[in-house]
């Protein structure tokens, strides 16, 4: 939309983005059983679930790749959104 009608959704971006970030983490827990894939070669910090999901607050990712859900409080925070 924003190429074909020249809206500007520039203002929407970090909601859209923490939006994709609670998208992302959905999925990690249905489809990888709550794991993020990681490979010997590659520094943690380097993932790009690890860079996407450091936008939520109250999850941890440990040094096997699980994501954990550190509280109730992701819940409210994604029903903010």
């Amino acid at each position: 939309m924003e190429q074909e009608f020249n809206i500007d959704f520039s203002s929407k971006q970090e909601r859209w983005d923490k939006l994709s970030a609670f998208n992302r983490l959905r999925n990690i827990i249905t489809h990888q059983n709550g794991q993020i894939s990681l490979e010997p070669t590659k520094k943690f910090e380097q993932y790009g679930d690890v860079i996407k999901l450091a936008t939520i607050q109250n999850i941890k990712i440990d040094s096997q790749g699980f994501v954990h859900i550190l509280n109730n409080e992701v819940i409210f925070d994604f029903l903010k959104y």
